[in-house]
């Protein structure tokens, strides 16, 4: 039962962490001076495919969530080490951060709890 809940809050919290990461994305995008759509859109395409499958709560999902952060997460390093980005970079990295640790998580307690319904049948 507390594998349900931790779960439950688990998937709000990567659900609530990949928004701010689109929204710190789409912020980067408007304050550089981007003109080109299609970048932007490219950019936050990746992130966006896997927002209804964390809905769902599929862990093959989260699975696939945690190697797309992989990229936000040198976008943000990349934006850290400049002089102008260097505080959005910092929390680039750090939601991308937050969300890699949440969806591990989330995998395993899923995992786990699958093991034992499996084990109980």
């Amino acid at each position: 039962m507390s594998s349900e809940i931790s779960g439950a809050a688990l998937s709000k919290l990567t659900i609530t962490g990949t928004a701010l990461l689109i929204a710190l994305v789409l912020y980067f995008g408007v304050t550089s001076g981007m003109t080109n759509p299609v970048v932007l859109l490219i950019m936050i395409i990746p992130i966006s495919l896997t927002l209804p499958g964390q809905i769902r709560g599929s862990s093959r999902v989260f699975q696939w969530l945690c190697f797309v952060v992989l990229f936000y997460l040198m976008l943000g390093i990349l934006l850290s080490l400049s002089g102008t980005y260097k505080l959005l970079g910092l929390g680039i990295s750090l939601v991308c951060l937050l969300l890699f640790i949440s969806a591990i998580i989330f995998i395993r307690s899923k995992r786990t709890l699958n093991t034992r319904t499996n084990s109980t049948h």
